[in-house]
């Protein structure tokens, strides 16, 4: 009887072994799908995830998948603040310099020599004209277009910037010729004059060939000069605010967005600011240039020594004081 037990198990302990194999390799089987299938769900959770982030330099990430709620509100760009210093206020491209806004000088300048950068596009009345750098690259940018467009170089710079005792004896001259109540309306006096910005140039004709600067052949430079962030500071039908009479031939800078937008709206400086002062970063004025598009608002300056103003975060954007008191945001989208 032993033998034929001993037999027996002889005859079954290949089948026995077999099949511990089998439960073996088959909980194997188990584990490493329960681990992949695992590792495939974190994964699709990965990429129904999404983001965007705002700035030249990074790309728009979006997943697939989602619920447009859930994507607008990732799309959103968020909101930083940033510390400015209250000593900026009165600095700026959209500065108001006026007879009633007195121009507060910077301790350091970004003057330069218009000779010294211009291009052989336009003529300089005398070699000490300054303006600001960035200024004078504009300055160039548009007068080498003027030249392309009619082949002539004889725009010429007669004023640029101007200090306060250079300015009173422009006022003062005017006093001498016109008297002091017609002098106000011709020419600001020391401390309220925009050539003392850096930003303001004047513009005559030299040689001249019977036009004037907005008329015939030089209507391009008033058309166009938008394009390059200029406005006429002082045209005819807005005397009554800027309480300066016709001038054609005064030029200020005030940047690309702001200029289209006040060309396109017929106005001027102060016109503007005016519609600025309402707008807010959850409500900004909308300008496109035909290129880019911007948002522009305005945030008041505030009590202490800085003032917090929101920007989107990731986009390009610039600040300027408008020297009455708000600092004014131009965001690029």
């Amino acid at each position: 009887m032993s033998k034929q037990m001993s037999n027996k198990n002889k005859f079954f302990a290949p089948e026995i072994g077999a099949l511990v194999a089998c439960v073996v390799i088959a909980t194997l089987i188990l584990i490493l799908v329960f681990v992949f299938t695992g590792a495939s769900t974190d994964n699709g959770g990965a990429e129904l995830t999404s983001s965007i982030v705002v700035g030249d330099d990074e790309s728009d990430v979006s997943g697939a998948g989602e619920d447009s709620e859930t994507s607008e509100e990732s799309k959103a760009p968020e909101i930083k603040y940033i510390n400015v210093d209250n000593a900026n206020a009165t600095e700026g491209d959209l500065i108001l310099v006026n007879s009633n806004h007195e121009y507060a000088f910077p301790s350091e300048s970004e003057l330069v020599e218009v000779y010294e950068y211009k291009t052989s596009s336009y003529k300089v009345g005398d070699t000490d004209i300054s303006l600001n750098k960035s200024v004078v690259e504009k300055l160039n940018e548009m007068a080498d277009a003027f030249y392309s467009a009619t082949d002539k170089n004889n725009l010429t710079v007669t004023v640029g910037f101007l200090d306060s005792e250079a300015q009173k004896e422009v006022y003062d001259k005017k006093v001498d010729s016109l008297g002091e109540e017609q002098a106000a309306i011709w020419a600001q006096k020391p401390g309220f004059s925009e050539h003392h910005t850096g930003l303001a140039f004047n513009l005559s004709i030299y040689p001249s060939d019977g036009d004037k600067i907005g008329e015939g052949t030089y209507k391009w430079v008033t058309d166009n000069a938008w394009q390059y962030g200029f406005i006429r500071r002082y045209p005819a039908d807005k005397a009554s605010v800027t309480l300066i009479n016709d001038d054609p031939n005064h030029f200020r800078y005030v940047g690309v967005a702001h200029a289209c937008y006040m060309h396109l709206n017929g106005l001027c400086l102060e016109e503007y600011l005016e519609v600025l002062r309402e707008r807010t970063v959850d409500n900004p004025l909308e300008v496109t240039d035909g290129v880019n598009r911007y948002e522009i608002y305005c945030c008041t300056v505030s009590g202490g020594g800085f003032t917090e103003i929101p920007v989107k975060n990731g986009a390009e954007y610039s600040i300027s004081g408008d020297n009455c008191g708000r600092y004014v945001v131009t965001v690029k989208m």
